[in-house]
């Protein structure tokens, strides 16, 4: 069969990698053998058993998260235009000169195990993974999990036409704006990586009583990274407004701070005591086990305050049967429909947001119908196993394999 090599370039948990192991556990084995390089271990991004040794733990020396800080503290913002660009194209050789050995060891495993395709899971991103494709003379996959930029180098390597994977409409139209192809781009939304299986009881009594969340308390929570622009300061203004409501209601906060926004996390903590509310506020930190994440929550909302490219976390918690109040921009609005299998408001319309919380709590017919509609929505449109059957597909064409099973 032949071999796709798919590196991720993620140095925290996050929908990409989840996306990539997810591959790895559903590809059919007559179809693909599938591997995934990343720097988070094979628990974390929900490898099944018989897929772990196709997970390899690779990091590189100098992640983004670093080049974020060594621009930060260079305070290059604040330079003239022309020496920004000098700054970010001296940080760039830095960072390839940095990483050159993890280029040279992907090289060499590409040609060492015959990787018939490398599937680059960042978009135009990863540089060192396309070095070491163009180096051992192998075809490349794209694979936008975000945006695509317009930088330069990302235009360049946007008209070079490669074979992109886009997770939702609005990532595939920023691709064809960059320069790629329309014929090129395949939108593929990402598929649940978790079992769906609605939440035991006995795990939900036990998850809780572990945090000592009183068992009357019905939870809002929102869960991702502790970063700005997933809107963990918004979530909190609507919880005060729901809280005002509801004395048996109490919010959560599931996600540890990354991408060096640790301000940030602390601005987080501070607004709880601020709003009045810290007594009905738990930070539960990362959580790997979803089942474990779900158990916690009995609203998701969702407040990113810039578009968010898919929303994996989304899809998740309406495949366990958790009612969501979604952003009204970006990937929710693919995947919900408002008032029908979800809600969609603006996340920096805190009343409007704690009005959708307060109604799924206070009306049981009303969460049941939303809860049950949603689930059928993303056991139906999210399947992994036809995931993997289309993604295939994309393989065959960037191979030039026109064999089916």
């Amino acid at each position: 069969m032949p071999k796709v090599l798919i590196v991720d370039q993620g140095v925290s948990f996050g929908g990409s990698a989840l996306v990539g192991s997810a591959t790895v556990n559903h590809m059919p084995v007559d179809r693909y053998e599938v591997h995934l390089a990343t720097a988070l271990d094979p628990e974390t991004v929900r490898a099944d058993s018989s897929a772990k040794a196709r997970i390899h733990q690779v990091s590189k020396p100098y992640s983004y998260v670093d080049q974020m800080q060594r621009r930060s503290r260079s305070r290059a913002s604040e330079l003239p235009a022309l020496a920004r660009r000098a700054t970010g194209w001296l940080d760039f050789g830095f960072r390839l000169l940095r990483n050159t050995g993890y280029t040279r060891g992907l090289t060499r495993w590409i040609r060492r195990d015959n990787i018939a395709l490398v599937h680059l899971n960042n978009g135009f991103e990863n540089i060192e993974a396309d070095l070491a494709a163009y180096m051992a003379d192998r075809p490349i996959l794209v694979h936008a999990h975000g945006p695509c930029g317009s930088a330069r180098l990302t235009r360049m390597l946007a008209r070079r036409g490669p074979v992109c994977v886009a997770i939702s409409d609005g990532v595939g139209q920023s691709l064809v704006a960059a320069g790629v192809p329309a014929e090129r781009v395949h939108v593929l939304p990402n598929p649940l990586t978790l079992d769906p299986t609605p939440i035991e009881p006995a795990l939900r009594a036990r998850e809780r009583m572990e945090l000592g969340i009183p068992g009357d308390f019905r939870l809002m929570g929102i869960v991702g990274r502790i970063v700005e622009w997933k809107g963990q300061r918004e979530f909190l203004q609507a919880a005060a407004i729901a809280m005002r409501q509801d004395p048996r209601l109490g919010a959560i906060i599931i996600g540890d701070v990354t991408d060096a926004m640790d301000a940030y996390g602390n601005d987080v903590q501070r607004q709880a005591a601020e709003l009045g509310i810290a007594d009905r506020i738990w930070f539960a930190g990362f959580i790997a086990d979803p089942r474990r994440v779900f158990a916690l929550v009995d609203v998701l909302v969702h407040s990113s305050i810039l578009p968010e490219p898919f929303g994996l976390v989304i899809t998740e918690a309406m495949a366990v049967g958790i009612p969501v109040v979604a952003a009204n921009a970006g990937g929710p609005v693919e995947i919900l429909t408002d008032d029908v299998d979800g809600f969609l408001v603006d996340p920096r319309d805190p009343a409007t947001v704690a009005a959708r919380v307060n109604a799924l709590f206070t009306d049981p017919g009303l969460y049941r119908r939303i809860a049950d509609a949603g689930r059928r929505t993303a056991l139906g449109r999210f399947s992994p196993q036809a995931y993997v059957e289309r993604l295939a597909l994309v393989y065959d064409s960037v191979l030039g394999n026109s064999t089916r099973p």
